[in-house]
């Protein structure tokens, strides 16, 4: 063997080696992210009645659309997916298209098992009854033959009145941005945002008190929804503090404002509120609270209410946010009405939604018996115009917005700044991996219909919060 092929041997087997530290690291990476099994089926989760089911066959390259119901609202199709040897190391996606229709809706890596395909703007493009659809599979496949198409009912009426009440500035926009500026909507916003950890003064940034981080956020929450065209009469803060509703909840007598050399400026905070929906005499305790959202309850009359998933969203004030509306419900007795429930931290991986900016939003996983029964799913669809409307409310939102870092200015800074370049090359999730305006500005909005007994009567015996791990525990 001359030096040549020696030399050439070498230099295949160290590329050998670093392709696999490359992939070792890479999805070490992504398993921390991910933080569950993708190799197991996803349940549709929707209790019997709420969804029309059409058996259909899907080959390897697509599906010929059969009859719907006229009144179908939203779509999903369910498929076995089956990531290739490539889909355990860059991320599977579904393409779908039909004439001038193009989709791609992005899954785990390594994904086995069942999954739902958002097709509501699929059938919302005018796609006719016979014509053929075609499903392009990249690093990812599914075995042909029988497959299923969900239809769900669930609309907007013209005579809905939504109530979105978000439990800190930048919810709304990021779970309903495009619900709320297509109805007529009112915005309300639970706490100021003051626990934001974005004003550090790290990294040469800026540093901010809480005082400081609330009037900011709370003005956020007020002026960004009028880019949606709410009227500022339908936007409400109530400067509740930020992560200390379950608190509050546990004690819902004490004023969580007074006795606290940090504590915020309360009754100042809510006195930046230009709407008559804000409640006077307020104070800082969960009894309050409650006698808010009964307050606006009253006046707003809500026939939707937009709420956090308290079963697929484990941030402890989402919770909390959800449970303080139970319990101004019981106080009203309201009893018609449909809950719209959202999700903007996935419990099973702020990456979800998968994929880049624009992409389509498949149904977010959900197992069997980890939750209960929905009454329908609603996806509601962003047109160009609002969906540009959505991002720039989002940036809007300081606490949203991408911030550009201070140059380095120290080796040390320096060094930390290339392992994180260099870090982002090898998971391949982009910088940072979990960013908010990647996984919200969708042309999709995806919500989980409840109507307001069926939760009201499920919510008591399943919502508790666990202090010790800041996350909502489901029993």
């Amino acid at each position: 063997m001359n030096g040549f092929a020696v030399g050439a041997l070498i230099l295949f087997c160290v590329g050998l080696l670093f392709s696999g530290i490359w992939i070792a690291l890479r999805r070490r990476a992504y398993r921390r992210e991910l933080k569950y099994d993708p190799r197991q089926d996803c349940v549709l989760g929707i209790a019997p009645g709420g969804v029309e089911t059409i058996s259909i066959t899907c080959d390897s390259t697509g599906f010929i659309l059969p009859e719907l119901p006229a009144n179908a609202v939203s779509v999903c199709l369910e498929l076995r997916l089956q990531a290739t040897t490539k889909g355990s190391v860059f991320d599977p996606l579904v393409e779908i298209f039909c004439g001038n229709f193009l989709d791609k809706q992005f899954f785990e890596r390594g994904v086995s098992g069942t999954r739902f395909l958002n097709v509501t703007r699929l059938i919302r493009a005018g796609v006719q009854t016979g014509k053929r659809v075609i499903l392009r599979g990249f690093h990812v496949a599914w075995p042909p033959g029988r497959a299923w198409l969900h239809v769900c009912h669930e609309s907007i009426r013209s005579d809905d009145r939504v109530l979105v009440i978000a439990p800190h500035p930048d919810d709304a926009e990021l779970a309903a941005f495009g619900l709320y500026a297509d109805t007529r909507a009112t915005i309300v916003t639970v706490t100021a945002g003051d626990g934001s950890d974005r004003y550090t003064g790290k990294n040469g940034g800026m540093r901010l008190t809480r005082t400081q981080i609330g009037r900011m956020r709370v003005l956020d929450s007020i002026i960004v929804p009028q880019i949606g065209g709410v009227p500022r009469e339908q936007i409400l803060n109530l400067a509740y503090p930020d992560g200390r509703l379950s608190e509050m909840r546990a004690s819902p007598a004490v004023d969580f404002c007074q006795g606290d050399a940090d504590a915020l400026n309360f009754t100042g905070l809510r006195q930046l509120n230009l709407s008559p929906l804000l409640r006077g005499g307020a104070e800082c305790t969960w009894r309050s609270l409650v006698a808010d959202i009964v307050y606006v309850l009253a006046l707003t009359k809500p026939t939707i209410i937009v709420l956090p998933d308290p079963w697929l969203d484990p941030h402890t004030d989402h919770a909390a946010t959800t449970a303080a509306v139970c319990e101004a419900l019981r106080e009203t007795g309201q009893r018609d009405g449909r809950f719209f429930l959202t999700c903007v931290h996935n419990r099973w991986s702020e990456l979800i939604p998968l994929g880049p900016t624009g992409s389509g939003v498949p149904l977010p996983p959900r197992k069997g018996g980890e939750s209960p029964e929905i009454d329908s799913f609603y996806s509601h669809v962003l047109s160009p115009e609002r969906l540009t409307e959505k991002y720039l409310a989002l940036e809007a939102m300081h606490d949203v917005r991408e911030l550009s870092e201070c140059p380095p200015q120290s080796m040390r800074s320096l060094r930390r700044k290339l392992r994180t370049i260099a870090g982002a090359s090898v998971h391949g999730m982009g910088f940072p991996p979990t960013s908010l305006l990647r996984r919200a500005v969708r042309p999709d909005e995806v919500f989980a219909v409840m109507s307001v007994p069926a939760l009201m009567k499920k919510i008591s015996s399943f919502i508790t919060t666990r202090d010790e791990e800041g996350e909502l525990a489901v029993r």
